[in-house]
């Protein structure tokens, strides 16, 4: 829902825009909405709301070629839409459209009930890392003690991860102080200190 609500926010910014000014088009992401502004020349002043909404091409140049494309569909379509769309995203508020010199759109985002779960899953994505890393961790220990010499490139193989993540976990074992290497890389040996 949210991308069909922003490709109509991009499209209309790119297609309304007076390209003969040198204001710049501005895409902003704020915490709770996302602000467009461009320069424009106005059809009419004011808001604009699905009553009041009179369609027309500003640049219909550019307009043709979206259209050629097959990127948008019949004039006025984008803002239907994002009267559509946002309520369903923004927890009922509606887009504010408003037509001056500055062209501007605001999509409100006000989290749902749903949207609130966000920090839970955060919290059970890093729990899941941990577990992730711990068994990882318990793996490569276990490796060592049944084969001090065994290579990073074979705990990746025998754990299922990539050589440069078994790499992280030995650092931070011999960090804590857990195991060392004792000789050169090759032809040394892992040994196991303190677990």
């Amino acid at each position: 829902m949210r991308d069909k609500i922003l490709r109509e926010v991009v499209l209309n910014l790119l297609i309304h825009r007076e390209y003969s000014s040198s204001y710049p088009a501005t895409f902003t992401i704020y915490r709770n909405s996302i602000v467009t502004e461009n320069w424009n020349i106005p059809y009419v002043y004011g808001p604009i709301n699905l009553e009041t909404m009179k369609p027309h091409r500003k640049n219909p140049t550019i307009a043709n070629v979206f259209s050629q494309m097959g990127i948008v569909e019949e004039l006025g379509s984008g803002t239907r839409k994002m009267f559509k769309y946002t309520p369903l995203y923004a927890n009922g508020k509606e887009p504010v459209i408003e037509e001056q010199d500055v062209y501007r759109i605001e999509i409100p985002y006000i989290p749902t009930l749903q949207g609130s779960n966000v920090g839970t899953t955060q919290k059970s994505t890093q729990k899941s890392t941990q577990k992730s890393t711990q068994k990882s961790t318990l793996k490569i220990l276990e490796l060592i003690k049944n084969n001090p010499e065994v290579t990073t490139q074979e705990m990746a193989e025998a754990i299922g991860i990539i050589r440069r993540t078994v790499a992280k976990h030995i650092k931070s074992l011999q960090e804590k102080g857990i195991i060392r290497r004792v000789g050169p890389d090759k032809g040394g040996h892992w040994e196991v200190i303190n677990e």
